[in-house]
């Protein structure tokens, strides 16, 4: 078989310029599939990594300050939290990275607080009540619970 029966077997060969237009968007079109199923949130942009290169400002609480317990610096601000049965306390996590509180005893938990998100723990029972973060666990804090 000849070049030119070959050429009529698969139909007109195309410019150089047109195969090259094509090759690009056949390669663009199959990276973007490869990364879609490649990234950890299956298409989406990967939002820790936007909010820490970016630095997002918080979110407004509409709470009163006395009961929310910052995370930030990897710490809980205040570290001692007092307050009286029937009270709640928010954890708002300002922090770069994900944070959670964890008690001890395992009484209450927020779960894994993405940046400026924020967990409100209600306390119906008096007590001392040590916690954690259970993604660092290394960081502590403690909420005291007075009876009227």
């Amino acid at each position: 078989m000849t070049v030119e029966e070959d050429r009529d077997l698969y139909g007109p060969s195309r410019p150089l310029w047109q195969r090259i237009i094509i090759y690009i968007f056949f390669t663009v079109a199959l990276l973007v599939l490869v990364l879609y199923f490649l990234l950890p949130n299956k298409g989406k942009i990967n939002t820790k990594i936007n909010d820490f290169l970016y630095k997002p400002t918080p979110t407004a609480v509409n709470l009163d300050s006395r009961y929310v317990v910052k995370i930030q610096n990897f710490d809980f601000d205040p570290g001692v939290m007092s307050i009286k049965v029937g009270q709640s306390i928010t954890w708002l996590n300002l922090d770069a990275v994900s944070q959670s509180a964890v008690a001890d005893d395992k009484s209450f938990n927020t779960g894994i607080l993405d940046i400026n998100e924020s967990k409100t723990i209600y306390f119906d029972k008096p007590g001392i009540y040590t916690y954690y973060d259970g993604l660092h666990p290394e960081i502590h804090g403690k909420v005291i619970v007075k009876q009227y």
